[in-house]
């Protein structure tokens, strides 16, 4: 399991997205610089998630470090079948409201690939619940958001993966 900030860890019987009774079987496989940084100075940064026996996930962040951690990072999640959580720019967040048959009727052939349920919640956990992935009282831990958001993700998909098998995991 990745790190956790000491006081996040002693906080409210440890943080939300881990289990110390049940450790993710998913892990971090590699994670690489996407390109140079954005004239905005905005960095993209790709992690591979692996768990034996299943597609890999790619998680892939952004975000500013000058602005970094008073805004935090942005994280978009895409299935090694292409399927997303919406976040990218590929689902109907970014539509316009859409839903999958306008994505389909305003991108024609090249239509996105379809939306998984999982990842957009999984998404929408990581870019929203910041205060559940900090101590509001020590405000050293903020600097680990980054950090957490991937321990976040991490075990929130390993827990998708496991529902999906019948193995009963949650996550949210």
């Amino acid at each position: 399991p990745l790190p956790v900030h000491p006081s996040v860890a002693r906080s409210n019987g440890g943080p939300w997205w881990s289990d110390p009774s049940s450790p993710p079987r998913a892990r971090v496989h590699s994670w690489t610089a996407e390109a140079a940084p954005a004239p905005d100075g905005t960095r993209t940064y790709a992690a591979s998630v692996r768990r034996k026996g299943h597609p890999h996930l790619r998680a892939a962040v952004s975000f500013r470090p000058g602005s970094y951690p008073a805004v935090p990072p942005v994280w978009s999640l895409r299935n090694e079948d292409g399927s997303t959580g919406g976040g990218d720019g590929a689902g109907p967040s970014s539509a316009g409201g859409g839903g999958i048959d306008s994505l389909a009727a305003d991108a024609g052939p090249l239509a996105p690939p379809l939306v998984d349920a999982s990842l957009r919640s999984i998404e929408a956990r990581v870019n929203t619940d910041h205060a559940g992935l900090v101590d509001g009282d020590d405000e050293g831990s903020f600097d680990w958001i980054l950090l957490h958001q991937l321990g976040a993700v991490v075990s929130c998909w390993d827990a998708a993966v496991s529902s999906e098998e019948g193995g009963g995991g949650t996550w949210t």
